[in-house]
């Protein structure tokens, strides 16, 4: 019973929402030390030492000379099209984030996607309000 009246809160503060999408105050800390956290993160990523034991010994032929040479040359290609690929997106992102800014019927998009989110959450709730157990 306690949900009802959260779920019709949530609902009412999305349908009301803000006009204009508010981001939060983000300290920049310069290119070279985010370049550098993120390198650290990815490094210590269990993840990525996973993906390259599973993945890049298929590559790998003791016949072209030592294993070692090969997965340093596939860890830097790797490594090469990883970094071309990021920046390839990021700058992409950067470019339509300028675009994007400026524009009046992104504040409309916004109020709107705010409207209908409450009156999906108002829907829910009274369907819960009244569903028989």
């Amino acid at each position: 019973m306690a949900a009802k009246p959260q779920q019709q809160y949530i609902a009412l503060s999305a349908f009301e929402g803000a006009s204009e999408p508010q981001f939060p105050k983000v300290k920049s800390g310069g290119p070279l030390k985010s370049f550098f956290s993120a390198t650290v993160a990815e490094v210590l990523n269990p993840k990525t030492a996973l993906f390259f034991l599973a993945f890049l010994p298929q590559f790998v032929h003791h016949e072209r000379g030592q294993a070692a040479t090969q997965f340093l040359i596939l860890g830097v290609v790797f490594v090469i099209l990883s970094a071309l690929s990021t920046t390839s997106i990021v700058l992409g992102i950067s470019a339509l984030g300028k675009l994007v800014k400026g524009r009046t019927c992104i504040s409309r998009l916004s109020r709107l996607s705010g409207k209908f989110v409450g009156t999906i959450y108002i829907g829910l709730g009274l369907k819960v309000a009244f569903q028989r157990q």
